[in-house]
């Protein structure tokens, strides 16, 4: 997060010793990802960070570093093939509604990155793994017509459930939801 917010700083103010920094440091995240076993969890925080990076300077490396890790974290998705349909579009084994939006907002970077680079491949698949994750996302999100399992539906409506199976709603869940929905809108759909 501080790597993300060194960027936000460089884009408000061009200050270049804050683009220099994140540059710097750019060999220890590397070779950190390729060290750590939770790459999954890594790749959110790193690619909105190296996607900035990257869109500054054009340098190719950054972006292939995202799209690495990206390609990656695909393959902890659940696509149409999974024996729940209610769970389609969500990571892991838990499906958890906040590890799908982080993970998501991820995606949306990588898909800002192939866009830059031109790369229809990825920007199908991505755009493809982006939209089933807004679907689950959806699905989590209490509606008037879901909200059997709410306890207080004033309160629940239009937060996000943890799970499809799990009723209570984290504060995380909602954010990271409405970011990638948001992001969704930025950069996918225009």
């Amino acid at each position: 997060e501080a790597l993300t917010a060194l960027m936000t700083l460089y884009e408000k103010t061009q200050n270049r010793a804050c683009l220099e920094l994140a540059r710097r440091v750019f060999d220890y995240y590397t070779k950190l990802y390729e060290r750590t076993r939770k790459k999954a969890s890594f790749t959110p925080w790193q690619s909105r960070a190296y996607t900035m990076v990257f869109l500054a300077t054009k340098e190719k490396k950054y972006a292939d570093f995202v799209l690495k890790m990206n390609d990656r974290l695909l393959e902890y998705q659940h696509g149409l093939d999974v024996e729940y349909v209610d769970r389609i579009g969500s990571y892991f084994s838990a499906g958890a509604s906040f590890s799908a939006g982080v993970m998501i907002e991820s995606v949306i970077e990588a898909y800002r990155v192939a866009k830059a680079l031109k790369d229809k491949k990825r920007m199908k698949t991505y755009r493809e793994s982006i939209l089933l994750g807004n679907r689950f996302l959806i699905q989590c999100q209490y509606r008037p017509e879901n909200m059997f399992t709410a306890r207080n539906r004033e309160r629940a409506l239009g937060g996000v459930r943890t799970s499809i199976y799990e009723s209570s709603v984290r504060i995380d869940a909602v954010q990271h939801t409405a970011c990638a929905l948001q992001k969704t809108l930025d950069h996918v759909f225009k």
